[in-house]
């Protein structure tokens, strides 16, 4: 008669105890890591983000940048598709959403742009490492807006701290209940295989 063997279900949770650790830890140190390299970048937007007609005459559109390195070059600039005109607005998102009793502060850098002018840019140096809003009113007119500066690349990488510390917890979870699983299996069967 043969003897079947337990099934190793210790086995199998404490693997996927460690691989959830492992992935944990690896999204945690790249999610502090990646962040911390800058370089130059831009991104380009068409708006206003909703159509403009005969009952809607304007727009209003706000746009944050990532998280710009203070002391860099910031240049916005837009290209005009319309008779319409736009005004544009920068401000940092500290002096904007500001927490204290004093008034709002006034922007770094505006822009005035008509049909007749086509294409605009502000040339700004950012005084400090902050996220900049662009506030961009749109008149009966369509606008491409191209935003330039330093920052880096992989600044969405830090919204994944909480990732990690999930799968990291999770990890060390199932270790824990693998080890009891495999104190369990010792007990129960007496194998020497499952030492």
């Amino acid at each position: 008669m043969r003897i079947r063997l337990p099934r190793r279900t210790s086995q199998k949770l404490m693997l996927f105890g460690y691989a959830f650790l492992a992935a944990g830890v690896a999204i945690l140190v790249a999610s502090q890591v990646l962040p911390l390299f800058e370089a130059p970048q831009s991104f380009k937007v068409k708006g206003p983000s909703k159509e403009l007609g005969a009952t809607r005459t304007y727009w209003i559109d706000t746009y944050f940048t990532p998280k710009v390195v203070g002391g860099s070059p910031l240049e916005i600039s837009f290209t005009l598709g319309g008779q319409g005109y736009i005004y544009a607005y920068v401000y940092t998102s500290s002096d904007l959403f500001h927490t204290d009793s004093q008034g709002g502060q006034p922007p770094l850098g505006d822009i005035a742009l008509n049909s007749t002018e086509g294409s605009a840019s502000v040339n700004l140096t950012a005084p400090k490492t902050d996220v900049y809003v662009v506030s961009v009113v749109a008149y009966n007119s369509t606008y491409t807006m191209e935003v330039s500066s330093v920052w880096p690349p992989f600044y969405w990488a830090s919204y994944y701290v909480p990732h990690g510390l999930i799968a990291a917890a999770l990890g060390v979870t199932l270790l824990f209940y693998g080890r009891e699983e495999r104190k369990w299996e010792m007990n129960a069967y007496g194998l020497p295989g499952l030492k």
